[in-house]
């Protein structure tokens, strides 16, 4: 399935072969998803694509470079506390977290899928050979136990309206079932309980650096753990630095867009200022279901690395691409430059050492890019004066549109006069030209007519 040759005294490998992985997609990828393990530098390819002149390796069938003990110890203790802080619990990092399991979320429950069948089955008011026992039953024989949640996404109990509702909130769910309370009219009032949100389950990730534009958050900005610690941020500067400029050395085609988008930012929209970079993954003890990132710039390409602190190691923790079977052990020192958007990756399980939990050790990996909707932002002041602007909606309980928490946004709001008259009185103008294009649309109308 691979040719290997040495090119420059680097292994070179390019795959013969790519296999259909679309079925593992948000799956736990393992050790039976590759035959080869790259722990050397090395270059690999995806199949080159023929032409009329023949098949040749480039740029564009690039699957990865790595590259090991490039790091210093100084780089690397920058990288881990300027970034340590941006890998919080969070659950909104869809289902590449898997399967939720046996974790808990915070102070609240999950609902489980026993209990909405349960539901399910006294409102349909046919118990004839089921009863709500032998769901429980038969749950546990097939997970091993109630409190384990086989989806990787669900609604929690809300806690708080549940002790609004007088209920003591630890198995309120099995003693109304137990007290026989569990009625059809119970059933409605407890659904109500129910968080409309579904959740997957929560990690150590989050993301320093600087984010676009996003539908409810309509203005480019640096993230939370950015804005509040840019003290710490620049920490990692050396390190994204020195990362940058092996992306310019080992894939200088796809550096040189990279960094072109990068240019055309306002600088303080980029890592360090002057890097390929506007955004880093900050993940800590993550183990990522397969999947392709979605937000990259995709003619670019995605620098991942790990970090830790203290000398607890771990084994597994490969970096999987099971559509080529090949994995990666990639350790602190080492780099990779990985085609992340366009080719299915994942983690193998992290395993600590023998008498040590997962909370024990640190492995932290960072994932650093450019965000392909970065593209639209203009100045940081323009960007600042969008958010102001909304902000001052928002806040507003005059606003004509105000309402029980309005986030201040609506549909068309930067093509309209207001925005324009917000610019005007800020002494600026309207960068993204949507004010000015409707102007001068109505303004050839009237000539027209």
């Amino acid at each position: 399935m691979f040719n290997e040759e040495m090119i420059d005294g680097i292994r070179t490998i390019t795959a013969t072969r790519k296999v259909d992985c679309e079925h593992l997609l948000n799956e736990f990828l393992d050790d039976t998803l590759f035959d080869m393990i790259v722990d050397g530098d090395a270059d690999f390819y995806a199949p080159p694509v023929s032409t009329v002149d023949g098949a040749f390796n480039s740029e564009e069938n690039l699957g990865f470079r790595f590259r090991k003990n490039v790091f210093t110890k100084e780089e690397m203790d920058g990288a881990y506390d300027g970034l340590i802080g941006a890998a919080t619990l969070s659950n909104n990092r869809g289902t590449s977290t898997g399967t939720i399991g046996t974790q808990k979320q915070g102070n609240r429950d999950w609902v489980f899928p026993w209990q909405e069948d349960i539901m399910k089955l006294l409102q349909s008011n046919n118990l004839e050979g089921k009863t709500p026992q032998d769901i429980m039953d038969a749950y546990v024989k097939k997970n091993g136990d109630l409190n384990f949640h086989w989806d990787k996404r669900a609604s929690l109990w809300h806690r708080g309206k549940v002790a609004q509702a007088g209920y003591e909130y630890e198995n309120f769910f099995l003693n109304l079932l137990q007290t026989d309370q569990l009625t059809v009219e119970k059933i409605k009032e407890i659904k109500k309980f129910i968080t409309d949100t579904k959740y997957t389950a929560a990690i150590h990730s989050g993301i320093a650096g600087f984010y676009d534009r996003y539908p409810r958050i309509p203005f480019g900005r640096a993230t939370n753990y950015t804005e509040q610690n840019m003290g710490k941020f620049e920490k990692c500067y050396p390190y994204m630095r020195k990362l940058n400029s092996m992306f310019a050395e080992l894939v200088p085609e796809r550096y040189a867009r990279q960094k072109k988008v990068a240019e055309a930012l306002d600088k303080r929209f980029i890592v360090a200022e002057d890097t390929a970079f506007s955004t880093i993954t900050v993940n800590k003890n993550y183990r990522t279901t397969a999947h392709r990132d979605g937000a990259n710039y995709v003619p670019g390409f995605s620098n991942l690395s790990t970090v830790t602190k203290g000398d607890i190691g771990w084994e597994g923790g490969l970096f999987v691409l099971p559509e080529y079977r090949v994995a990666v052990n990639l350790r602190p020192g080492d780099a990779l430059l990985v085609n992340n958007a366009g080719i299915i990756h994942g983690n193998t399980e992290l395993i600590p050492p023998a008498g040590l939990d997962i909370e024990d050790m640190e492995r932290i990996s960072m994932v650093s890019y450019m965000r392909d909707g970065m593209q639209e932002l203009k100045s940081k002041e323009y960007e600042t004066a969008r958010y102001e602007y909304v902000e001052s909606r928002r806040l507003n309980p005059d606003h004509p549109l105000q309402r029980t928490k309005w986030n201040g946004i609506s549909e068309g709001m930067w093509a309209e006069d207001e925005w324009n008259d917000f610019l005007v009185a800020k002494g600026m103008i309207d960068e993204d030209g949507f004010v000015g294009n409707k102007k001068a649309e109505v303004s050839s109308l009237d000539e027209f007519f």
